[in-house]
C-alpha cells in the first residue's frame, strides 16, 4: 500500500481504520503506541495485511457495530490487536473451509517468528492478536532515529 511506503505503518493503520469504518458502516478506531519502532518492510506489510484481513472478517462474519485496532510495543514484541463487539469466532474457525484469510494471516506471522491467535475475549466479540518479536535491526533503527 502506498500509505505504508509513504507514511509508515502507524499512519497506514489509521487510514485502514478510516476506510473500514466508511466501507463497513461501523465505528472503527485505531490506537497506536507512542514508541513504535521502525520495522523492516516484510514485518510492516505483514502487520498491515493481517489488520486488513481481520477487518474483512469483521465485515463478513462478526455482525459488529464497533472494531478497534491497537498496535503497541509489549516488552520485546510488537503486538497488533483487532477486536470487535460482534458474535465472536466459532471454536473451529481456523479449521473451517473458506477461512483461508485467517490461515494466511497465521502463516504471515509464523514466517516472521511471531504468534497469531484468535479468541473470544470476556465481554464478547472476537479478537485477533499478532505478536512479532522485535529483532535487533528494528531496535537499532529506532535508536538511530
Amino acid at each position: 500500500p502506498l500509505a505504508l511506503d509513504d507514511l509508515g505503518l502507524g499512519a497506514a493503520i489509521e487510514g485502514l481504520a478510516r476506510d473500514a469504518a466508511r466501507r463497513l458502516g461501523i465505528e472503527v478506531s485505531a490506537r497506536l503506541g507512542r514508541d513504535l519502532p521502525e520495522l523492516d518492510e516484510a514485518a510492516a506489510i505483514a502487520l498491515y495485511r493481517i489488520a486488513q484481513e481481520a477487518l474483512t472478517n469483521v465485515g463478513r462474519h462478526a455482525h459488529a457495530t464497533d472494531a478497534r485496532i491497537e498496535l503497541r510495543r509489549r516488552g520485546a514484541d510488537l503486538v497488533l490487536t483487532v477486536r470487535d463487539n460482534g458474535r465472536g469466532f466459532p471454536p473451529d474457525a481456523l479449521r473451517r473451509s473458506g477461512r483461508f484469510g485467517l490461515l494466511g494471516a497465521r502463516e504471515r506471522a509464523d514466517l516472521l517468528g511471531g504468534r497469531f491467535e484468535i479468541d473470544n475475549p470476556p465481554g464478547g466479540g472476537g479478537r485477533v492478536t499478532v505478536s512479532l518479536p522485535l529483532n535487533q535491526s528494528s531496535t537499532a533503527a529506532q535508536a538511530n532515529a
